[in-house]
């Protein structure tokens, strides 16, 4: 069932990119063995699952060595019964004390369990920097008319806010501040700065939080307070800050709003307008999620004579298994099923060819609700502050129709494909994204437009990168080797057998047609 698919780095090492497990449309999600199941009684029979291909043991298998999450989640099943896969998976990636991202210190690279594009080469975050600089650049052209009305202040730099979801060790913001210092795309003619740019990350991992800083900071930043260096100063000479949740963010800005509001309801009539700083704009917004979507947890579904069921995650007894768990389905509805029912109402997949009993039975649903709450909240702060948002990750592309949807949960570690539900806290859990879902829970706000998907390729090649590959290898300074790995990182990012299709790029904006995308209606 799992062809893996391995991804070699521009150093030649055997690195694994989180997307290794390719999963195709017929393929049966945890090679079920169906016997009967029930997650709230322990006294009811189950629905069962194999092991797949990826967590085969050796011919005598033995169990994996209890992980501290694999105790805690053991008593906690024999108290209340299997969990959802939701459940599991956000205290195998999130538990404070012992979940993978709060805990574990060497998570990204050759000395972790996979890479991003980032690390793959630096030209992709070239690319983002061209695409990020494009659209400060009409944000500010926006913001410039509004202050022209204001003698003197029209020359003024455009406040910039960059916000970035799961920064990972913060690769991807550094190498675009540093292509943004190098190329002085942000400087005036006059040598002054046409963009004052404040960075906020999204990070709730202390651990990845000192890593992130520790690559980012050029002069610290003390809290006049505790004395503490709690920001910095990064390339670019853009601030940087951190927040655990991108609520905190939302709640600031409501509450600069309602202060401005209140502010400007105690002016009297004879002041004549208010003053600009109640009524200029809020700095625009950029953001960033690259790779973020795709470990948020997961609820999973299958459609059964008896309406949707769901999978949950229980204790595996069998001294057989190598694994401390194993999936099984509830044999009638649970509580969260109505996720599914809700999802396939909206799925040209299920309105237009699943009609049937027959066509529906067996068939899989994978839904994350905490994907529906965050671009909610992405959307309502572009709504506050105008701006745009590039998401980027591996999964289905959205506005075709759905792919026969699988079960698409996989855990990473050390660069190889293990068994999802084998030592918890230890292994990277991701999911293919699906962002016609995303595209759907921005669709009532008004202010929000989305643009067509497109492919990693598609958006790479628009933005340059063919280009910028030509400059780089045929610079005089340049060795054979060097021109090696920088065709390979080429390949590796653009070839659509590899990153090229499978990587996905969503943009919703408050303005024009952000650069490089296509409007959603036009054909193809």
């Amino acid at each position: 069932m799992n062809c893996q698919l391995r991804h070699y780095s521009t150093h030649g090492d055997d690195t694994t990119h989180r997307d290794a497990t390719k999963f195709t449309s017929k393929a049966e999600p945890h090679q079920h063995d169906i016997q009967v199941a029930h997650p709230l009684n322990l006294h009811k029979p189950y629905i069962t699952t194999n092991l797949p291909e990826g967590g085969q043991g050796s011919s005598k298998p033995h169990k994996h060595a209890p992980t501290p999450l694999t105790t805690s989640l053991t008593k906690r099943i024999h108290a209340h019964g299997p969990m959802p896969v939701s459940f599991f998976m956000q205290e195998c990636l999130f538990n404070e004390n012992h979940g993978y991202y709060s805990t574990k210190s060497h998570i990204f690279g050759k000395e972790g369990d996979f890479i991003t594009s980032p690390e793959i080469s630096s030209i992709f975050s070239e690319m983002m920097a061209l695409w990020v600089v494009s659209e400060a650049e009409k944000l500010h052209a926006e913001r410039k008319k509004y202050l022209g009305k204001y003698q003197s202040t029209s020359d003024e730099p455009l406040e910039l806010c960059i916000v970035e979801l799961g920064p990972g060790r913060g690769t991807l913001i550094k190498d675009i501040l540093k292509t943004i210092e190098k190329t002085g795309k942000w400087n005036g003619k006059d040598g002054n700065p046409l963009v004052k740019p404040r960075v906020v990350l999204v990070e709730k991992s202390p651990v990845l939080r000192e890593e992130q800083r520790s690559n980012l900071q050029q002069k610290a930043v003390f809290d006049s307070a505790t004395r503490e260096a709690t920001n910095c100063i990064s390339y670019a000479n853009a601030s940087i800050e951190w927040k655990s949740t991108l609520e905190e963010i939302i709640m600031e800005e409501e509450e600069k709003e309602k202060r401005a509001e209140e502010a400007i309801e105690k002016l009297a009539p004879s002041q004549g307008t208010p003053p600009r700083e109640l009524t200029a704009p809020p700095a625009p917004i950029i953001l960033l999620a690259h790779e973020f979507f795709d470990a948020l947890p997961v609820n999973q579904f299958q459609y059964t004579e008896k309406g949707w069921c769901e999978y949950m995650v229980d204790t595996d007894e069998d001294s057989s298994s190598p694994e401390h768990f194993k999936y099984v389905l509830s044999p009638g509805s649970t509580p969260n099923c109505l996720l599914a029912k809700a999802r396939a109402k909206v799925s040209p997949l299920w309105v237009n060819k699943y009609q049937t009993q027959e066509q529906k039975l067996g068939r899989n649903l994978e839904v994350s609700s905490d994907a529906i709450t965050y671009m909610q909240q992405i959307g309502h702060l572009l709504h506050l502050r105008t701006g745009s948002a590039l998401i980027v990750d591996y999964g289905y592309r959205a506005e075709i129709a759905d792919n026969d949807l699988v079960l698409t949960m996989q855990g990473i570690k050390e660069h190889k494909n293990v068994h999802p539900l084998s030592e918890p806290g230890l292994v990277d859990l991701s999911t293919f994204v699906d962002f016609y879902l995303l595209m759907r829970s921005v669709s009532h706000i008004p202010t929000i437009r989305a643009a067509k998907v497109l492919s990693q390729r598609d958006f790479l090649y628009r933005m340059g990168i063919d280009a910028r590959m030509m400059r780089l290898m045929m610079h005089e300074a340049i060795s054979d080797k060097d021109i090696q790995n920088v065709y390979s990182a080429f390949t590796r990012l653009t070839d659509p057998a590899d990153m090229g299709d499978r990587f996905k790029m969503l943009c919703i904006s408050t303005n024009d047609l952000p650069t490089a995308f296509e409007d959603i209606r036009a054909k193809g």
